[in-house]
């Protein structure tokens, strides 16, 4: 009886041990993208605390769409979800190109 629950038990745990790092690394990027663009999806009417809330986390912003990023193309990677999300934040924060880069990116997955 143990043996027969165990099994899809030491299933699940090897297969989510073993992952590959690249794997495991796409998981996380992933993640975090959700969380940023979850976090800045914009209003229709903007507010000054969401341009500071936006303001304080600019430095996780940057390193996240890094990551994300660094693993477009690869495992099926999917970034248009919060592609737009991100370029509106880029704009509204007076950095043109890389809100470009995303809008470019959010109709290049559509």
């Amino acid at each position: 009886m143990i043996s027969s629950l165990s099994n899809p038990l030491v299933h699940s745990w090897a297969k989510y041990r073993l992952k590959s790092e690249q794997q495991q690394e796409i998981e996380i990027a992933t993640a975090a993208f959700e969380i940023i663009t979850s976090a800045v999806r914009s209003p229709k009417r903007r507010r000054i605390e969401d341009w500071i809330f936006e303001r304080q986390v600019m430095p996780h912003i940057d390193a996240v769409a890094k990551r994300k990023i660094k693993h477009i193309g690869v495992s099926g990677m999917n970034i248009h979800d919060g592609s737009q999300s991100i370029g509106d934040v880029y704009s509204w924060h007076g950095r043109f190109n890389e809100a470009m880069e995303w809008y470019g990116r959010a109709l290049t997955w559509e």
